[in-house]
């Protein structure tokens, strides 16, 4: 599965937290009392906060070769005393067979959204998508294969990574 999104700050109790996995956000101080939005999580791509001032994305990770599968990272909890937390990272999933592979319903591996029905710096940031990694003699796929970070308005998590490869070989 994916990695969890971060924590938001409460008053009077919990710590804000970055989101988890390799990519995950880390949590944005940029204003004079700290308060600031989640930044989304990053695999493929980074993950991104659209308003002025520091962010900090996760690093991007992975391979093309999607080896170790791994699913999407989280993004970060908002600094603000009542705000959202992070969106989770989108699973991983693999599907391997001898002889032929048909898809045609949906493979969906994308990042969770975060809470943004409130002012923009509380927003939690959005999680990144996860992995999908389909290996057969042959793939027919005629249905959709997904794996794209978390959407709000201004807080996307990264885009995650599909691969269809045949036995053997790419």
């Amino acid at each position: 599965g994916g990695f969890r999104g971060g924590h938001a700050w409460r008053n009077g109790g919990t710590a804000a937290s970055g989101g988890l996995g390799p990519g995950g956000a880390g949590l944005n101080r940029w204003t004079s009392n700290d308060d600031a939005p989640g930044t989304g999580g990053s695999y493929y791509s980074q993950g991104q906060t659209r308003k002025a001032g520091p962010t900090r994305p996760g690093p991007v990770y992975g391979s093309a070769s999607i080896c170790p599968l791994i699913g999407g990272s989280g993004g970060a909890g908002s600094l603000h005393g009542d705000g959202a937390g992070g969106g989770a990272g989108g699973g991983a999933i693999l599907v391997a067979a001898q002889g032929v592979v048909s898809l045609s319903g949906s493979l969906v591996a994308n990042g969770g959204d975060a809470y943004t029905d409130i002012s923009w710096d509380k927003h939690g940031g959005c999680g990144s998508g996860g992995a999908i990694r389909i290996i057969a003699d042959v793939a027919n796929v005629s249905g959709t294969l997904a794996a794209r970070g978390g959407t709000s308005s201004d807080y996307d998590g990264g885009a995650g990574r599909i691969r269809i490869e045949r036995n053997g070989g790419s």
